[in-house]
């Protein structure tokens, strides 16, 4: 294959990347807006699945807007931890935040739920804190998760 064949192919490659790119921008889009006008349960599902930065970063900014509705942030919480989307690590410092100090219960609830299917090593010590929140359902979430995540091996120690 000569020069001129592997320029054409890598710059085929390039192109089709880029235009890639550009439809999952548009679609990103697209959820935001769907989210924004209050359509956030189809959308958030499926802007969970998608492995882009962007969509994370916007989920991650839905959670933590206090002026939007519980439900909204709930979704948004879910889309983060969506077995088939990316499961961004970026995404567990803002849940750890909800559990600590968000004022709604059921979104720290929901919190806990996502932490747990989240994995991480850096939710086990909030998790553990949790244990005795004078939110019975809280400390009840908490006790669940930290049983689940046992019973799974979810979270493994990163230095063993």
């Amino acid at each position: 294959m000569g020069h001129l064949s592997l320029r054409i192919i890598l710059l085929t490659a390039v192109l089709v990347s880029v235009s890639a790119g550009n439809v999952f921008a548009d679609r990103i889009d697209e959820l935001e807006k769907q989210i924004n006008a209050d359509n956030y349960d189809p959308a958030s599902e499926e802007l969970g699945k998608i492995h882009d930065p962007r969509a994370v970063d916007f989920l991650i900014s839905v959670v933590k807007d206090n002026s939007n509705n519980s439900e909204k942030r709930i979704f948004a919480i879910y889309a983060l931890c969506e077995p088939e989307g990316p499961r961004d690590p970026r995404a567990v410092e803002p849940l750890i935040e909800l559990l600590e100090k968000d004022p709604d219960n059921h979104i720290r609830e929901h919190a806990v739920e996502a932490l747990r299917d989240l994995e991480d090593p850096r939710a086990l010590k909030p998790l553990i804190v949790a244990l005795s929140d004078e939110e019975p359902k809280i400390a009840a979430s908490a006790a669940a998760a930290l049983g689940g995540l046992a019973v799974s091996g979810g979270i493994r120690d990163e230095k063993a």
